[in-house]
C-alpha cells in the first residue's frame, strides 16, 4: 500500500474496512481456513494480518462478525499450543486475542475455548520473555473480570501460583497486571480459593516486599487491600505465619 497515492491507499483501506465490517463471507471463510488448515507460517501470518487491520485501519474487530465466531478463539489458542511456544506465534495470537476480548462476551468465548488453561501453561514457562509475560497477564487480568474467568483461574491448581511468581520478577507492567488479578479475585470478589492459593504460594511475602518498592500508587493501594483481606481472616494459620515470619518487612 506504500506505493499507492494517498487517495488510493485510503480507498483500499475503506474497502477492507467495509469487507470486514459487513462480515464478508469469502474473507471470513479465508481467514478461518488459513487458521484451521494452513501451515504454521500461514497461521501466524493470518493472526498478524488481523492484528494489523485492527491497529492500522482502526477496525473494531472485537465487535465484528469475525469476533462472533467461537472458532476464532479456539484456533488462536491452538496456534499458541502447537507452536512449541514460538515467540512470534505467541505474540501474534496474544495481541489479537487481547483486542477481541475487549468485550466481555468475547472473554467468555475465549475462556470456554480453554483460554485460562492455555494462558496458565504459557505463564508457567520460565523462559517466557517479559513482553509475552505482560500480554499473558493482561489477558488473565481481563479474564478475571467475568465470572467464568474467575472460576477457571481459582479452580486451577497452578494459575494463581504462576501469577504470583511473576510479581517483582519480570517488569513493572507484569507486576501490575499480576497484582490486579490477585486484587480482583481476593478483594473485589472475595474468592476464598484465590486467597488460599495466594497464601500457599508465599504471595503475601511478595506483597509486603512490593509495598517496600517504588511501585505505583494504584499497585500500592491494591497491595494494602490484599493485606487487609488476610488480616480480617486472622484465624487462618497462614496469616499468623506471615505476621511472625515476615515482620522484618512489615510496612506498618
Amino acid at each position: 500500500m506504500k506505493n499507492l497515492g494517498k487517495d488510493d491507499a485510503e480507498e483500499h483501506a475503506n474497502a477492507l474496512k467495509s469487507m470486514v465490517g459487513t462480515g464478508n463471507c469469502d474473507l471470513k471463510a479465508a481467514i478461518m481456513m488459513g487458521l484451521k488448515q494452513g501451515k504454521l507460517e500461514l497461521r501466524i501470518a493470518v493472526a498478524r494480518f488481523l492484528e494489523l487491520m485492527a491497529a492500522r485501519l482502526c477496525l473494531e474487530l472485537h465487535s465484528s462478525p469475525i469476533s462472533e465466531d467461537d472458532e476464532i478463539y479456539s484456533e488462536l489458542l491452538r496456534l499458541i499450543t502447537t507452536s512449541d511456544l514460538n515467540p512470534d506465534t505467541m505474540d501474534a495470537s496474544l495481541s489479537f486475542l487481547t483486542r477481541l476480548v475487549v468485550l466481555k462476551r468475547n472473554r467468555v468465548k475465549m475462556i470456554r475455548a480453554g483460554g485460562v488453561k492455555v494462558l496458565t501453561a504459557v505463564l508457567s514457562q520460565a523462559e517466557l520473555s517479559a513482553p509475552l509475560s505482560e500480554k499473558v497477564l493482561k489477558l488473565l487480568e481481563m479474564s478475571s473480570g467475568c465470572k467464568e474467568g474467575r472460576n477457571e483461574i481459582c479452580t486451577s491448581e497452578t494459575c494463581v501460583r504462576a501469577i504470583v511468581k511473576k510479581v517483582l520478577k519480570v517488569s513493572n507492567a507484569a507486576t501490575e497486571h499480576a497484582v490486579t488479578v490477585l486484587w480482583s479475585l481476593c478483594c473485589l470478589f472475595g474468592d476464598k480459593r484465590a486467597a488460599s492459593a495466594l497464601a500457599e504460594s508465599n504471595g503475601m511475602a511478595k506483597i509486603l516486599l512490593l509495598l517496600q518498592s517504588n511501585c505505583s500508587p494504584a499497585v500500592r493501594q491494591m497491595c494494602r487491600d490484599l493485606l487487609r483481606v488476610f488480616r480480617c481472616s486472622s484465624k487462618n494459620s497462614c496469616v499468623s505465619w506471615y505476621d511472625t515470619k515476615t515482620s522484618h518487612i512489615m510496612p506498618f
